[in-house]
């Protein structure tokens, strides 16, 4: 079954945002209990830089496994 490029878009957006609230509590407790003490703030800025780098790679990722399945390199 082939996945639209909203479908996809919506997919990895929901993962995304879900993987944001997990990642935002952990940086507030798992970072001072390694002795790197960050404010809420700065949590939140970390967890929205790499909450944008991973949307940008899973929504690449996924389109380019669909064209590989078009192409027929992979099943």
């Amino acid at each position: 079954m082939k996945q639209s490029r909203r479908g996809a878009m919506t997919e990895t957006t929901v993962s995304i945002a879900v993987g944001f609230c997990i990642s935002y509590a952990m940086y507030l407790f798992i970072l001072p209990a390694l002795g790197f003490p960050v404010s809420g703030g700065q949590a939140l800025w970390i967890t929205v830089l790499f909450t944008v780098t991973s949307l940008i790679r899973s929504y690449g990722m996924r389109r380019l496994f669909e064209h590989l399945r078009h192409a027929g390199i992979v099943p």
